[in-house]
């Protein structure tokens, strides 16, 4: 009977860009070269295309020396978790044009909407994942909404964490004063953010994000470095040929 003992998927993601990812063989068959095999596959799947890889900090330099990922990203995930304090306070109107409202599970038509917000994000739609996601029971969503428009004009959730705290993401805004708002919402909606704490976290470039979070005085936790690497630049400037993709 045939089973699988390795893997590693290099799908061709955003800009056309690949990113090696799923890397993992089976304990007993390890170091007989079969991953390298693997890996090997998949980059020339990429071919010449830039390509990514997050891998954990203490392997980046083997992919550095061994690959030729030279490209980091330096950006790194903040965590943030404790009671949050005087969120009260939070701003909780945006403007007269713009209202904040609770996803009706079944408002299929605003679904879509978040799902096309959601794409101008990611540079990809995520439908599935998504619509999985947001309408589980657990999940509660709100939506910022431009009646002038009546664009998406930003969307956050919050559900329980394992140990029964609240716990917000995906987040996205046009700006600061948006997401503010809406981290108001998903506390107010949240009996368990308010009573046994709020995990939040946000990337170490995000301003907003941080601000939101000595607003609420949650402690950060952890600082993790995301390790991603590209193996090239764009142009002489430095700047990636592709944006890196960061999932939530």
């Amino acid at each position: 009977m045939k089973r699988i003992i390795g893997v590693c998927g290099a799908p061709v993601t955003t800009h056309n860009s690949g990113f090696v990812g799923l890397y993992g063989v089976e304990s007993g068959f390890q170091n007989r070269g079969i991953g390298q095999k693997l890996f090997t596959l998949c980059l020339q799947h990429i071919n010449d295309r830039n390509c990514g890889l997050h891998a954990v900090p203490e392997k980046l330099s083997m992919y550095e020396r061994k690959a030729g990922f030279g490209v980091r990203e330096g950006v790194s995930m903040v965590v943030c978790n404790n009671l949050p304090q005087n969120w009260q306070n939070l701003s909780k109107t945006i403007n007269d044009n713009t209202r904040v409202e609770e996803l009706n599970k079944e408002n299929k038509h605003l679904l879509a909407k978040i799902i096309e917000y959601d794409s101008k994000v990611h540079k990809e739609k995520r439908e599935k994942l998504l619509t999985s996601s947001l309408t589980k029971p657990d999940y509660t969503t709100f939506v910022a909404i431009d009646d002038m428009s009546g664009h998406l004009v930003g969307f956050g959730c919050i559900r329980l964490h394992n140990g029964g705290k609240g716990m917000i993401g995906p987040l996205y805004a046009d700006n600061d004063t948006i997401a503010e708002v809406l981290v108001y919402n998903l506390i107010n909606s949240c009996i368990a953010a308010q009573t046994k704490g709020l995990l939040f976290m946000t990337i170490s470039s995000s301003s907003g994000g941080l601000k939101i979070a000595q607003k609420l005085q949650i402690t950060e936790r952890d600082r993790c470095e995301l390790s991603i690497g590209y193996v090239k630049f764009s142009d002489k400037s430095g700047h990636l040929k592709s944006e890196p993709y960061v999932d939530d």
